[in-house]
C-alpha cells in the first residue's frame, strides 16, 4: 500500500511538473499574441490618424465649399472630416504664435481648409493618392496637402513589423510543440512497462491510448486556463497603470485570444500525448530499457 501510494505521488508529480511547464510555454506564446494585437491597435490608430488637408482657393464661395462638404460626407472612404475659415486658421495661428497676423501683413495669409481622416482601409498611399487626385478636381478647390512619403514610409514600416512578428509567433509556436511534446513524452516514458504489460493482456491500441489521451486534455485544459489567468491579470495591470494601453489592446480583441490560448494547449496537449504513446505502442521489450 506504501509502495502505491508512493507511485501515485511520483505520477502526481510528473503531472505537475508537466503542467506547469506548459503553463509558462502558453504563457509565453498567449504574450506573444498580445503583442501582435497591440501592435496591430496601434497600425490602426496610426492609420485612423492619415489622411489629407483639402486647400480651399481665397476666392471659394459657400456653394463650392458646401459642395466639398458633401462629396466628403458621401465619401465611404472618409471617416471623419473638419472645416475651419480662414478667420479659423487666422485665429489659431494667433493663439500658437502670441501674435496678430493682421498687424504683421495687413491682411489674413489662411485659406479655408477641410481637414480630412480616411478609415484604416483606404489609408494605403495608392488609395490617399487617388481620394486626392478626385477631390482636387472639384471646384474652388487650391490644393491637396498629402504627405505621401511619410505615408509610404509608415506602410512599409508596418509591413515588416507585422511579417516579423508572424515569424516569431510560428518559431514560438513550433519551439512550443516541441517543448510540450517532450515534456508529456517523459510522462508517458515513466509508464512505458504499464504500456507493454497492457499490450501483452491484449488491450488495443486505442484502450491504452484513452487515459493518456484524457490526461493530456485534462493537462493542457488546466495549463490554458492557468496561462489566460495570468494573460488577464497583466492586461488588467496594464490598463490600470496605462490607460492609453486600453486603446491598443482593448477587451474585445482578447476574447479570441484567451480561448485560443486554452484550445491550442489542449491540442497540443492531445497530440503529444498520443504521438508518445504510439511511440512506446511500436517497441518491442527489450527497446523499452
Amino acid at each position: 500500500m506504501k509502495r502505491k501510494s508512493l507511485s501515485e505521488k511520483t505520477i502526481f508529480a510528473k503531472h505537475l511538473v508537466a503542467t506547469v511547464s506548459v503553463t509558462l510555454v502558453m504563457f509565453t506564446l498567449g504574450l506573444v499574441g498580445i503583442i501582435v494585437v497591440g501592435t496591430n491597435g496601434v497600425t490602426d490608430m496610426l492609420k485612423a490618424r492619415t489622411g489629407f488637408t483639402i486647400i480651399m482657393a481665397d476666392e471659394a464661395d459657400t456653394r463650392e465649399i458646401a459642395a466639398v462638404n458633401q462629396a466628403l460626407s458621401a465619401d465611404n472612404g472618409v471617416r471623419q472630416f473638419s472645416f475651419r475659415s480662414a478667420e479659423q486658421n487666422m485665429l489659431q495661428w494667433n493663439k500658437e504664435n502670441d501674435e496678430d497676423v493682421i498687424e504683421i501683413l495687413g491682411v489674413n495669409p489662411f485659406p479655408p481648409d477641410f481637414t480630412v481622416r480616411v478609415n484604416p482601409d483606404w489609408s494605403s498611399p495608392d488609395q490617399l493618392a487617388a481620394m486626392s487626385r478626385k477631390y482636387s478636381a472639384l471646384a474652388g478647390v487650391s490644393e491637396i496637402a498629402l504627405s505621401t512619403k511619410a505615408i509610404s514610409n509608415l506602410h512599409r514600416h508596418i509591413s515588416t513589423l507585422n511579417l516579423v512578428l508572424t515569424a516569431v509567433a510560428i518559431g514560438l509556436l513550433l519551439i512550443s510543440f516541441v517543448l510540450i511534446n517532450n515534456t508529456v513524452r517523459l510522462t508517458v516514458y515513466s509508464r512505458r512497462f504499464l504500456i507493454h504489460t497492457m499490450k501483452l493482456v491484449g488491450a488495443t491500441g486505442s484502450f491504452i491510448r484513452g487515459p493518456f489521451i484524457r490526461s493530456g486534455i485534462l493537462s493542457g485544459l488546466t495549463a490554458g486556463i492557468v496561462a489566460s489567468g495570468l494573460l488577464t491579470a497583466l492586461i488588467y495591470v496594464a490598463h490600470s497603470q496605462r490607460p492609453a494601453i486600453s486603446q491598443c489592446i482593448p477587451w474585445t480583441a482578447l476574447l479570441w485570444l484567451l480561448p485560443a490560448v486554452i484550445l491550442l494547449a489542449v491540442i497540443i496537449c492531445s497530440l503529444a500525448s498520443i504521438l508518445a504513446t504510439n511511440r512506446y505502442l511500436r517497441m518491442d521489450y527489450d527497446d523499452l530499457f
